[in-house]
């Protein structure tokens, strides 16, 4: 089974990305906090994040960038899910090193399609 992380301050997103992820054979482990994601990230190796960038932009990107300083997290897909569609934000985002980009509120089928193309992707590179 693979696990994901998900990161959201909200209780309701929390729940939602973790009924979807259930649904579909994933684990998901939630993470209320940059700081709490941070932690752990540290602590154990997730084979996706999913990442609420609605909390605070600048701790989210600071979480893209301590991820991708990690060696053996330089290669976890991340998914920066946002309400805001502003474009120079997204590119920010990816810039940083985030894998996609969800706008907000998305389709549970949306999610497991971005998650599982992910997965697929990154296949590829571990093997």
């Amino acid at each position: 089974m693979k696990n994901i992380l998900i990161v959201d301050g909200s209780p309701d997103t929390n729940g939602i990305a973790s009924s979807i992820l259930d649904r579909s054979s994933f684990h998901g482990t939630v993470a209320r906090s940059v700081q709490k994601a941070m932690k752990a990230c540290s602590a154990s190796r997730y084979d996706l994040i999913l990442l609420d960038m609605d909390m605070a932009r600048a701790k989210g990107i600071e979480l893209i960038r301590h991820i991708r300083e990690r060696m053996y997290n330089h290669l976890t897909p991340i998914i920066v899910l946002s309400a805001d569609g502003e474009n120079g934000y997204r590119r920010e985002a990816l810039r940083k090193g985030a894998s996609r980009y969800l706008a907000k509120p998305f389709e549970a089928e949306v999610l497991i399609e971005a998650i599982e193309g992910m997965m697929g992707y990154i296949a590829h590179f571990r093997d």
